[in-house]
């Protein structure tokens, strides 16, 4: 089994009261997400700090593809969506991070996201089992649906997957398809469907289960909502999810009450 990191960072603010009840009991979760949506008003109130998503962008793009800010190619519109249609005090703007910082664990959802093939270092790698590990949610998305970026992205999380000890032999993937019904896909919008921008063709997202909840959601296709974003980032070819943006929002909620 995995080694107890007992010294590792944990979430603070509202973000560590959310993170904290994801690796408690299933009593304990439904008690904290009534308590999150109840009392938001009063941290709002309180001038606690606005709970942030984080961004992390990785990959060998091309240099004239290379976004200026780690931001540029994924829209920060769910955010919006989030505050607009619960009482959850988010801030509407991405926040770059680098996993070598402990900043990381200031924010309990964090977006995985770039083109070309990469690999963390092994520091990078346990800070990420780590975030996980302590209640945080990864999405990760792979920009216009590089295939080099899928494939690192699941190298990454199969050794993840080995490390906790989930690996039984049997060959089950570390990612695998998310039914339609999962919780996900109902915790803000009804969702029915996740097709691409020109293809009507139904496409699975994937997960990775830890402790009884989703930890990392994956789309090989895309869930950067290009059409938001700077025309640099969009991807011609419309190989990327259409409702990016509700999916996006779900995954939040989901990610702060589950």
């Amino acid at each position: 089994m995995m080694e107890v990191h007992e010294d590792r960072p944990q979430f603070t603010g509202v973000a560590g009261r959310v993170a904290r009840g994801a690796t408690a009991n299933s009593v304990v979760r439904a008690l904290l997400a009534m308590a999150l949506l109840a009392c938001v008003h009063h941290a709002a109130a309180a001038d606690e700090p606005l709970i942030e998503a984080a961004i992390v962008s990785v990959g060998n793009a091309e240099e004239d593809e290379a976004p200026a800010s780690p931001t540029a190619c994924f829209s920060a519109g769910f955010l919006t969506s989030v505050a607009r249609e619960t009482d959850i005090p988010v801030k509407r703007e991405l926040t770059p991070v680098t996993l070598d910082d402990e900043a990381l664990f200031d924010h309990p959802f964090l977006i995985l996201t770039g083109r070309g093939a990469w690999q963390f270092t092994d520091d990078q790698q346990a800070a990420l089992r780590d975030f996980i590990d302590a209640g945080g949610f990864v999405l990760a998305s792979a920009r216009c649906g590089d295939e080099a970026w899928s494939r690192s992205l699941r190298a990454t999380i199969a050794a993840l997957h080995v490390a906790a000890g989930d690996d039984d032999g049997e060959d089950e993937p570390a990612l695998a398809p998310l039914d339609m019904d999962h919780a996900i896909f109902s915790t803000l919008y009804e969702i029915d469907q996740v097709r691409l921008l020109d293809d009507d063709t139904p496409r699975a997202l994937e997960g990775l289960e830890r402790g009884g909840r989703l930890a990392v959601l994956f789309s090989p296709q895309g869930l950067n909502d290009g059409r938001n974003v700077s025309t640099a980032c969009r991807c011609c070819d419309g190989s990327e999810i259409r409702n990016a943006q509700a999916i996006n929002a779900n995954a939040l909620v989901y990610a702060l009450t589950h």
